[in-house]
């Protein structure tokens, strides 16, 4: 016996804002991770150098450095996510 389902647009509109808010609580998750692990490279592993005043200072290179520490969470963030 073959039992039918129907999915109504009620049923449709909940799983897309549940699956909308797992995603954006994953994106604030990956963010806050970045910023974290960002701080912690700054404050305790590269205690001499200051990123932040040497963005300021207009040094590209810490620039390039501090968006290679988010991209590279992010990257795993994203990749754990699968």
């Amino acid at each position: 016996m073959e039992e039918s389902f129907e999915l109504n647009s009620w049923d449709i509109l909940y799983s897309s804002l549940l699956s909308g808010s797992i995603n954006i609580a994953y994106a604030i998750a990956s963010v806050a991770l970045a910023l974290v692990l960002f701080w912690f490279v700054d404050h305790f592993i590269l205690k001499s150098v200051n990123f932040l005043d040497e963005i300021k200072k207009g040094n590209v290179a810490a620039g390039l450095f501090s968006g290679l520490i988010i991209l590279s969470v992010a990257l795993v963030v994203g990749m754990s996510m699968r």
